[in-house]
């Protein structure tokens, strides 16, 4: 069996990772997630000594201390962490937001599907694309 593929979740609300929680769990392939509630724990979480890296952050946009433009900035400009995947996964639609995490190298922005079955359904082809793409990438080296 491969490795789960590994993934750092930030989001502060409780519900909203209750949800992701229910829809990675019920992917086909295992998936482990670590969940941090803003971007100051994600960069901890990252940097802490002897960490296990995951294979892709995902982040909200809207949490306090640090929200996820400040966390992928943050990310961008640390020299040990600027070619790791970051993925948006918020609830914002605005065009602002879209073009300012491009801009900064979001890997990827994701629009949360508010029904439970459409949202389990973006996070399986999010895993599996994710699971695809670290796997290819192991199998190349």
């Amino acid at each position: 069996m491969p490795r789960p593929l590994h993934i750092l979740l930030a989001d502060d609300s409780l519900p909203d990772r209750l949800l992701a929680e229910v829809a990675f769990d019920s992917q086909d392939v295992p998936v482990h997630v670590t969940y941090c509630e803003d971007g100051l724990a994600v960069l901890e979480t990252l940097l802490a000594a002897g960490a296990v890296r995951p294979d892709v952050v995902v982040l909200d946009l809207n949490m306090p201390r640090m929200d996820g433009h400040e966390t992928l900035r943050s990310i961008r400009a640390h020299p040990d962490l600027r070619h790791y995947p970051v993925a948006i996964l918020t609830s914002s639609a605005s065009d602002a937001d879209v073009t300012q995490a491009y801009t900064h190298f979001a890997s990827l922005y994701m629009i949360k599907e508010i029904d439970l079955g459409r949202f389990t359904e973006q996070i399986g082809a999010f895993v599996a694309f994710y699971s695809q793409c670290r796997f290819e990438s192991a199998a190349t080296t």
